[in-house]
């Protein structure tokens, strides 16, 4: 493994601090800092903290704009050969029915692209859904199987929108017990996809609660007032499948549970 000891000092001695913590009774810690760019960066140091302390690290990647800055963060560090992910394993968590690994809405060709190709994680150490399988059921058993052996040493989470505020593509009444799956999407969450320029699939692979709840460190990442909304709801309301991001509040799951949000995002989960 390729470290400069200058980095393990920055990490130990000077790492991004919060502006503050919201305290939780059932999350391990909430970190709030002053926007996203800070946030993204105080997440990135988490990860490669974890590659540090755990070089074979098996790690969980969600996609999406919230994580570009968190990876293209790593990705600097990597280039400058201050961490070596090349012993590591990558994942993903959810993928479209029906996608092609070339499309542009694909997740599997956005971890290449901003996971793999950039942490030089080799390809027999990375294992991506192809979503354009002719059998999805046993697409979905297989990277089920894979899931479980081994389970993450972290996953790395986004949050849907309110009022779902699903983790992966869980959607509202997912049962906590639930593994690897095919989804049917919201029409909230379909919706989303569609105003931003997607072609609106109606069904998803995703590791189910189960899966991620599994792994030995989780860390959520999120911004701004749409996402604090649906914080506020997976933190603040009662435990329920109907929010499965409130899940990650569950005995013997909440512990393992890091945020680094920005404080747009607080403001609104711990408003009046």
């Amino acid at each position: 493994m390729v470290v400069r000891e200058q980095y393990r000092h920055e990490l130990s001695g000077a790492p991004v601090e919060p502006l503050y913590r919201i305290p939780h009774l059932e999350i391990r810690d909430i970190r709030v800092f002053a926007d996203k760019t800070t946030a993204a960066k105080a997440a990135g140091e988490h990860i490669i903290a974890q590659v540090l302390q755990k070089p074979d690290s098996v790690i969980t990647y969600a996609t999406g704009n919230t994580m570009l800055p968190v990876y293209r963060h790593i990705a600097q560090q990597v280039e400058q050969r201050m961490v070596d992910f090349s012993q590591t394993s990558a994942r993903h968590l959810d993928e479209y029915v029906g996608i092609r690994f070339t499309h542009p809405e694909s997740f599997a060709g956005y971890i290449l692209n901003e996971v793999i190709r950039p942490f030089h994680v080799p390809p027999n150490r990375s294992f991506l859904i192809n979503g354009n399988s002719l059998n999805p059921a046993s697409e979905a058993k297989w990277y089920n199987s894979a899931m479980k052996n081994p389970p993450a040493d972290l996953v790395i989470l986004g949050v849907g929108p309110h009022p779902g505020a699903h983790i992966a593509f869980n959607e509202s009444g997912t049962n906590f017990t639930d593994e690897t799956h095919i989804a049917l999407l919201d029409r909230v969450t379909i919706q989303r996809d569609i105003d931003r320029g997607g072609e609106g699939f109606p069904s998803a692979f995703t590791q189910g609660p189960a899966n991620i709840f599994a792994a030995k460190d989780i860390m959520l990442v999120a911004y701004g007032q749409d996402k604090g909304q649906a914080l506020r709801r997976a933190l603040t309301e009662p435990i329920s499948e109907d929010c499965v991001a409130s899940g990650l509040r569950l005995p013997g799951v909440g512990n393992k549970v890091t945020l680094f949000i920005d404080e747009a995002a607080a403001q609104v989960i711990t408003a009046a």
